[in-house]
């Protein structure tokens, strides 16, 4: 859902091509990895990283949001 219906809207698509953007597969070993350093507590799992690597913890998202709030929560960032 999160997928197909707010990344695929033109306006949340345009907002990100902002971000350098990196999709992680869950169940492989990156994923795995990543998973434990950024202590992943279910999925879907939005996370917004500093110049640095850190996570900007106020904008982690977990779960579905509507492409709306997706852009109203990212503002800031922009």
């Amino acid at each position: 859902e999160l997928d197909k219906k707010t990344y695929g809207d033109p306006a949340v698509n345009a907002a990100l091509s902002e971000f350098a953007l990196i999709k992680v597969d869950y169940d492989s070993e990156d994923g795995q990895r990543l998973a434990g350093e950024y202590d992943i507590q279910g999925l879907p799992m939005v996370l917004f990283l500093d110049e640095t690597g850190a996570v900007l913890p106020d904008y982690t998202l977990g779960g579905y949001i509507e492409p709306a709030a997706f852009l109203e929560h990212i503002a800031p960032l922009r």
